[in-house]
């Protein structure tokens, strides 16, 4: 006799090693979303790939402008930014391979799944850490109690951005699924919040030392960012590169001219 095919619970396709879905310890894994996501991880690493060969170059080009020791440091953080999204990448790769061929029971699936979290979470605090130090630089200079008011904010960010990791990391591990699952939630949204305060901090402060350099240079005098090559309209590729690798220019531009007013003035 032939054996009778597996009964579906009514949730949705019996349970098997190509069912669409996929329970990893404390989160559930779509197979064909996670392989749609992992096309979409690919094209945005060349990107990051291209930009992390602009800022080497970049740092080369301009030798004066950095001692030896920030040069050295920002390459360093350069390369540890790009390994944090390699090590992602392929994890999240491995992750995908192995749902669609192996159990859910899978014990090496179930390690990759809570491994995958930790270069996405080194990945933030890298992010927040650079942008604390451009708070830091640009705002130095105010007030007394204006900056340590500025320290004291970042202060509480730091620990919203940290703890937050901190206690996702410790809770995978420890198998709180239910926790897990709901600091899954938490995680990306005090990343976000904290992603958006630095960027406010950090604009407000970029338009204020615009509109000085308006009040002191004149309108004529302003940074004007590079212009677009006639070429960008034909390809939407070169012109996004050449738009990304413009604002760091305009920007450092815009800061140099304000601190010589600064410094004038």
């Amino acid at each position: 006799m032939s054996s009778l095919p597996p009964t579906s619970t009514g949730n949705g396709p019996p349970p098997g090693p190509l069912a669409p879905t996929v329970v990893i310890d404390f989160y559930v894994f779509d197979r064909y979303l996670g392989f749609v996501s992992t096309i979409i991880s690919c094209i945005v690493y060349g990107l990051i790939l291209a930009l992390f060969v602009d800022c080497l170059r970049h740092l080369q080009r301009n030798p004066s402008r950095n001692s030896r020791r920030k040069k050295a440091i920002l390459v360093g953080y350069i390369i540890g930014m790009v390994l944090m999204s390699t090590l992602g990448l392929v994890l999240s790769s491995l992750i995908m391979t192995r749902a669609f061929f192996h159990s859910p029971e899978d014990r090496l699936l179930k390690l990759l799944g809570k491994a995958v979290v930790i270069p996405y979470i080194l990945a933030s605090w890298g992010a927040d850490g650079m942008m604390i130090w451009r708070c830091i630089i640009l705002y130095e200079g105010i007030a007394r109690n204006r900056f340590n008011f500025l320290l004291g904010l970042l202060g509480l960010l730091v620990l919203a951005a940290l703890g937050s990791g901190i206690v996702f990391i410790v809770l995978i591990f420890e198998t709180e699924r239910l926790a897990a699952s709901i600091f899954m939630v938490i995680l990306p949204c005090a990343t976000s919040l904290t992603n958006v305060a630095f960027a406010s901090l950090i604009s407000v402060r970029l338009l204020w030392h615009q509109k000085r350099m308006r009040d002191a240079l004149g309108e004529r005098r302003l940074p004007r960012p590079p212009p677009a090559k006639p070429n960008c309209s034909s390809d939407p590729g070169n012109a996004a590169h050449s738009c990304i690798r413009n604002i760091p220019a305009t920007l450092d531009s815009a800061c140099s001219e304000s601190y010589r007013c600064s410094i004038d003035h």
